[in-house]
């Protein structure tokens, strides 16, 4: 068990009046540092502006796993 959060920090976001994209880094999970590693976070928008889908995209490994 990992104690706490994953700890992002966030970049750019985009919005293509459907979407949106929002780029970040994992800086930490819980209290132990990782490397940078870059991560992406796509939110899609339908009607009436409700989110009816969210995918998320990156690498990021739990600490002492490999």
């Amino acid at each position: 068990m990992h104690d706490g959060g994953i700890t992002l920090r966030h970049c750019t976001a985009t919005f293509d009046g459907k979407r949106v994209v929002i780029e970040y880094i994992s800086e930490a999970w819980g209290k132990t540092k990782l490397p940078p590693q870059a991560g992406v976070a796509v939110y899609e928008l339908g009607k009436n502006w409700k989110m009816y889908a969210a995918r998320i995209y990156d690498d990021v490994t739990p600490p002492g796993e490999k």
